[in-house]
């Protein structure tokens, strides 16, 4: 989501600032260290009177040595501070982090300042440089880009961090040429307080504050439930082997660039001046690359051969490292060096996408997921460092110093490798770098036949959606991705939400493809005439409510689980597979005419109760604007109910709609006094309030004013706490020990606690209970506790009675399966968790649509 407070001027120049000041200290400290180390003589500067190429091997060894023990501390808090500063970040916004971290950042700039000019042991300076990384700024580099792009936007966006991050090697060298010594160490001093004061500037980019501001024992509560999440992100197989990838690529690539400039200064009698040439040439080499090559690659290239560009790159310019004979040939073939970055961008779009799907799918904001995801990527980024550079030590004493280059190389090939055994359609790595939803796909591998049966039943929120990529195959058959097309071949396509545990107002939105010939293929239209009946309704009533419209209300107290109303559609829709084949082929135009086709054939008083419904899409109103403010999808079938659709929204629900025998039912959640008013959720019932009422704004054009919006943080805290059980349990379904996971989860969902908070928020929902339950009844089933199995069928049968009715195909699975019989009929897709659910459009892609 981007957010309109982002201002991008502030942000880049931080960026610019902050790397500039990370190469000079980093080109100016190993001078400062070594000379330290020798009563403030240089004996590694082949112009000095003083110069000696023993000792100078041995202050190298030995400055490396005691720089690597404190980085690798500094790494250790790093590691353990990141997910509590994605937790901060997202309960207190990004810029408080970002001035903290800055300011840190000073501490050891000054004590550098201090060793060069008042003769301070180096070692306070080692110390403190522990400090910057309490609160690493490549976390919230991330986390901005994260609240101020899209998903689609994030290569390109990453490629230019990346080409900020290598600018200052034009700039830096220059510096390190005319200055040494205290006026370099001032210079570095006076940038990095000239990105402080920048810092000051920034804008909050964080799109909502969290409702949940904690005391400081629960925020440490908070931490502790991040690094228990990690292991579950690790859970999954596809996620372990890609992820494993780049994080060992990049973690390689950032400990041989630690010891660049020893090994130079080592081999050839460098300093930080006359070593600028090649740094000049490998930044301008991958400023060149992420500006304009890697943004035009990300457009036409998978994942795969990005990665694997990288990889093959990356490899060869470290062959070159450690196999160049003069480091004047070394400057010349590092001039290709840029193009060992394109995966790097890449990579790290796909875990600020998984953070914002994982983000979605459980109680976690964003920041805290991609700081989770950063936990896991910091131990080889900050800690492979310092292993190489005491590796390095060691192999210099020996005098092999080439040997750390040459083991990154072939760790690059083994990674190159792996990689290319991947199949493209298991990982998802066929999908373009830009394309919405790759990053979801990529972690799955939905060929197997335990994971298709697992996401039959709904196990990942918007898989669906996320999932239609090439080679995703369902029990359904083929749900290929629709290409992108120009505007003249716009259409709409229904997204389907198989996971979401909510029920809301079918809405069709998303841009459709031609045929392979150029030529639409032919198609038929969405809505059918179906000559309806007459709806059966016991003691509701429509009526016209103040300040609502018509609605519907009890005209006597209802129990709950009652069958209130029975209703068939008058214009009616297929199930979900064939909605979105017909809907990706069909026009706003065509779908209008379409409608005034089907009305036609309909009787004028059912022609009068379409046109009775209301349009909140446009002034004068229209047949497809009625229709996508009206129309409802239970999953199996759906389509124009005129009675269904003066149903009201509430955030608390009190009916549960489900489809049988080409009817819409509705039963009651809990007891409904007289007079009062029956309404469903049009939203995930799990979002905070504040996305609940963007949703209803964009899409339907009215606030909620329900008890739970007016609850405020109360509230939130309560779904966001139901939302983090429910994602426990979606992950588990997906995880290879899952029978351990299933016995750790499992008994979670008895405990009364659970029970409370979904009486207390969401009145005692039974379909919700049902939906949880039955995941637990499927863990339970899969760990082979077959008595804790039958116990949690039983409770979901029971309340799955009460939300869908004895007869329906949920109850009756559900109560073979708490009697022991799980072979007699494929429940599985017999309980599909999309039967009962209606999908929603998101708001950007309706808006897309309607404008096309």
């Amino acid at each position: 989501m981007m957010s309109r407070q982002c201002q991008r001027i502030p942000f880049w120049s931080v960026v610019l600032l902050h790397n500039l000041s990370q190469i000079l200290s980093g080109l100016i400290a190993l001078d400062i260290i070594v000379a330290a180390m020798n009563n403030g003589e240089d004996v590694c500067n082949e112009s000095s009177e003083v110069y000696d190429l023993a000792a100078c091997e041995s202050s190298v060894s030995h400055a490396t040595r005691a720089n690597a023990g404190f980085q690798f501390f500094g790494g250790i808090m790093s590691v353990l501070t990141i997910p509590m500063v994605g937790d901060a970040a997202d309960r207190f916004g990004r810029k408080p982090l970002f001035v903290l971290a800055l300011v840190l950042a000073e501490v050891p700039s000054l004590l550098l300042l201090c060793v060069s000019c008042l003769n301070l042991s180096i070692y306070a300076f080692l110390a403190a440089s522990i400090v910057d990384q309490v609160v690493p700024m490549p976390t919230l580099f991330s986390l901005w880009i994260n609240d101020c792009t899209a998903q689609n936007d994030r290569v390109k966006i990453y490629a230019r961090l990346s080409a900020f991050q290598s600018m200052e090697g034009i700039v830096v060298p220059l510096a390190a040429k005319l200055l040494s010594g205290k006026t370099a160490v001032l210079l570095l001093v006076a940038l990095r307080l000239a990105t402080l004061l920048t810092g000051c500037f920034l804008t909050e980019s964080l799109p909502q504050r969290s409702p949940d501001r904690l005391g400081m024992s629960e925020s440490w509560a908070a931490f502790a439930t991040h690094w228990r999440n990690l292991p579950k992100v690790c859970a999954f197989k596809a996620t372990r082997s890609i992820f494993l990838l780049g994080f060992v690529a990049t973690g390689t690539g950032a400990a041989t660039q630690s010891i660049l400039l020893p090994f130079c200064k080592a081999r050839f009698g460098l300093t930080s001046s006359t070593f600028a040439p090649l740094l000049t040439v490998e930044t301008v080499s991958n400023g060149f690359v992420q500006l304009l090559i890697t943004p035009r690659l990300a457009r036409c290239c998978s994942l795969r051969c990005l990665f694997a560009v990288g990889l093959s790159v990356g490899g060869l310019n470290l062959l070159n490292l450690a196999l160049a004979p003069s480091f004047r040939l070394m400057t010349g073939l590092a001039s290709i060096a840029g193009f060992g970055s394109v995966g790097t961008p890449a990579f790290q779009t796909l875990t600020a996408n998984f953070a914002d799907q994982a983000g979605q799918a459980s109680s976690l904001q964003s920041g805290a997921v991609l700081s989770a995801l950063q936990g896991i990527q910091s131990l080889f980024l900050v800690l492979m460092p310092p292993v190489y550079q005491m590796i390095f030590s060691v192999c210099l004493s020996s005098g092999y110093a080439q040997a750390p280059f040459l083991l990154a190389a072939l760790s690059q090939l083994i990674c190159l490798m792996i990689l290319l055994r991947f199949k493209a359609s298991h990982t998802g790595l066929a999908i373009r770098s830009c394309a919405p939803g790759a990053s979801l796909a990529l972690y799955l591998k939905p060929d197997t036949p335990k994971q298709r049966d697992i996401l039959s039943v709904g196990a990942v929120p918007n898989a669906m959606a996320a999932l239609a990529s090439p080679g995703f195959r369902t029990r359904a058959g083929s749900f290929p991705r629709p290409a992108r097309e120009p505007p003249s071949a716009r259409a709409s396509a229904l997204r389907l939400s198989s996971g979401s545990l909510c029920q809301s107002s079918l809405l069709a939105a998303a841009v459709g493809r031609r045929g392979v010939s150029g030529r639409a293929p032919r198609r038929r239209a969405i809505f059918q005439p179906e000559g309806q009946e007459e709806a059966w309704q016991s003691f509701i009533a429509v009526e016209e409510l103040e300040g609502k419209g018509f609605g519907v209300v009890a005209t006597r107290r209802l129990r709950r689980g009652e069958l209130v109303l029975r209703e068939r559609p008058l214009l009616g829709v297929p199930g979900s597979f064939e909605a979105v084949d017909l809907l990706n082929r069909t026009s706003l135009g065509q779908l209008e005419e379409d409608l005034q086709a089907a009305l036609r054939q309909l009787s004028a008083e059912l022609r009068r109760s379409f046109w009775a419904l209301s349009d909140c899409h446009g002034d004068t109103k229209t047949a497809a604007g009625v229709a996508l403010t009206n129309a409802l999808h239970l999953g199996e079938g759906g389509g124009i109910l005129p009675i269904s659709a003066r149903f009201n929204h509430s955030c608390v629900p009190n009916i549960q709609g489900t489809w049988a025998d080409g009817c819409a039912e509705w039963r009651v959640l809990r007891e409904v006094e007289e007079g009062e008013e029956l309404c469903f959720s049009y939203v995930e019932p799990y979002q905070p309030q504040q996305e609940r009422q963007r949703t209803l704004e964009q899409l339907f054009r009215f606030r909620c004013n329900c008890p739970a919006c007016r609850a405020g943080e109360s509230s939130d805290l309560r779904r966001l706490q139901l939302k983090d059980l429910l994602e426990a349990l979606q992950l588990a379904a997906l995880a290879e020990e899952v029978g351990q996971l299933a016995r750790d989860l499992v008994p979670q969902m008895l405990a009364t606690r659970n029970s409370e908070l979904i009486d207390e928020e969401l009145a005692g929902s039974p379909a919700l209970k049902s939906k949880a339950l039955h995941l637990g009844f499927l863990l339970a089933l899969e760990a082979e506790e077959e008595d804790l199995a039958a116990s949690m069928a039983g409770q979901a049968w029971q309340n799955a009675v009460l939300a869908y009715g004895p007869e329906s195909d949920r109850a009756k699975m559900l109560e073979m399966c708490a009697e022991g019989d799980y072979h007699s009929a494929d429940f599985e897709d017999a309980l599909e968790m999309q039967t009962s659910d209606v999908a929603l459009a998101s708001p950007e892609a309706l808006q897309s649509w309607l404008d096309g």
